[in-house]
């Protein structure tokens, strides 16, 4: 059978991990058909309803942990935001052994954000201590603001000692004081957390991500808040431990943010910037005083997802990543993706000099970029060309499967046993180190089972 339902409930809701466990472990999903991407803006339902839905396709059977599961994530593109047509690419495709399925509640998350290289960077830093339990280990207390409600029975004292300051005045880089007001002494209150969360000093943390950072802000004057923000406090008003982790949300904050868009359920697939407190105290904490090291294929993905994939998914048909390439960012950015598939082949196939390079790269009506690799022990900078010819390679990437789906084809080719050639459309998307990445591991499997 085939159940239509909302994703978030399925795929990204921390609270369905046990459901889903039960789930692959016992019944043989087919393929999932992940319609996240298209919730925003009218997309995907004729009513125009914003809801993240996925089809799952079922038999009653036992598994066979012999096949993957097709997870299959649909993107915002012109023609699917006009409601012409869903297209798909080769990188939309992303086969999850069962194991994984039951084991890795994050991987849904990671397929959608580009998969690939993402889901062992992930893996990698889960077995740090998250921010919860360091908190814990430090004697911090971490707490949501306030709700009021008409219904409210709680009545805390300390709250109405102090002003409160409206969420909006807060944000990734200050409090803005000047905005502090007293609490109308008639207020009720549903849900408050204890007082050593509001005192200063303390630390601010805005439940948003923002353009550039986390907003975890220092502070050191006691107010109030509501829920979205959150507060941490100790009972020995420890100003040292304090002020360490916001420098370690300063200095690794691209990380965090990584982190966050790709493990969330709640970002990029209920709302576009919005995160919850659970996200904050998931992150697998990195001390400020300690220097952890992220290599070249790290900081590649970290800065993409961060950049690219979650502007993507937030504005689809809109965003950089399915634009041209600049004429002045073009040569480096297709020397960068060389580069970066040419070091994954090299770590493999580097011998006695010879090695995969970037040979040639040529524009085609500058509609299609192909890329040249040789395996030589030659070493120059590649060549770039212009073809103008009337060449129609629209008509041999598209592929119709029905009305209702179009398949944009990768062209691979392997002419010769020492040159790997692929053609792709001339937008971001396909030229990120991200796909190189993954273009670069699907060669390594043709090659492998080539015998060399």
């Amino acid at each position: 059978m085939c159940l239509i339902i909302k994703s978030s409930g399925l795929l990204y809701n921390s609270s369905s991990v046990n459901y889903k466990k039960l789930l692959f472990s016992n019944f043989n999903v087919i393929q999932l058909l992940d319609f996240t991407a298209l919730a925003r803006n009218k997309s995907l339902w004729d009513n125009g309803a914003d809801v993240a839905s996925a089809a799952i396709f079922i038999k009653n059977e036992k598994p066979s942990f012999k096949s993957n599961i097709l997870h299959l994530t649909f993107r915002r593109t012109k023609a699917t935001k006009e409601r012409l047509v869903f297209e798909i690419d080769d990188y939309d495709l992303h086969f999850i052994n069962r194991h994984t399925a039951i084991n890795n509640s994050f991987i849904w998350k990671n397929n959608l954000l580009g998969g690939g290289r993402i889901k062992f960077l992930v893996e990698r830093f889960n077995s740090l201590v998250s921010f919860e339990n360091y908190l814990a280990q430090n004697n911090c207390i971490a707490g949501e603001g306030y709700i009021i409600g008409t219904d409210g029975a709680l009545n805390p004292e300390y709250l109405f000692k102090m002003p409160t300051l409206p969420t909006r005045e807060i944000s990734e880089n200050k409090i803005d004081y000047s905005q502090l007001k007293e609490i109308n002494k008639k207020t009720k209150f549903v849900k408050v957390s204890p007082e050593v969360i509001f005192k200063a000093p303390n630390i601010i943390i805005w439940e948003n991500i923002g353009e550039s950072k986390l907003p975890v802000l220092y502070n050191e004057m006691s107010f109030s808040f509501k829920d979205k923000l959150i507060g941490i406090g100790t009972n020995n008003t420890d100003k040292s431990i304090l002020k360490s982790i916001v420098k370690s949300f300063n200095k690794y904050s691209d990380f965090y943010r990584f982190y966050i868009y790709t493990t969330s359920s709640q970002i990029l697939v209920n709302l576009n910037t919005a995160i919850l407190k659970t996200d904050i105290m998931r992150l697998p904490f990195l001390e400020e005083h300690e220097e952890f090291s992220f290599s070249e294929f790290d900081n590649n993905l970290i800065r993409e997802i961060n950049g690219f994939m979650q502007d993507f998914i937030r504005h689809g048909e809109k965003s950089k990543a399915v634009k041209p390439i600049l004429l002045k960012e073009f040569n480096q950015f297709i020397i960068s993706y060389g580069n970066e598939f040419s070091e994954v082949l090299n770590h493999m196939y580097e011998f006695r000099m010879k090695k995969f390079r970037l040979s040639d790269v040529v524009t085609l009506n500058n509609s299609f970029i192909a890329t040249v690799f040789k395996y030589d022990s030659i070493s120059k900078e590649p060549v770039f060309h212009s073809d103008n010819s009337e060449l129609n390679l629209k008509a041999l990437t598209d592929n119709e499967i029905s009305k209702q789906l179009t398949v944009n084809r990768i062209i691979k080719l392997y002419p010769q046993k020492d040159t790997i050639v692929f053609i792709k459309p001339n937008q971001y998307r396909y030229w990120l180190s991200l796909i190189a990445y993954r273009d670069a591991d699907k060669c390594f499997a043709d090659l492998a089972n080539a015998g060399y």
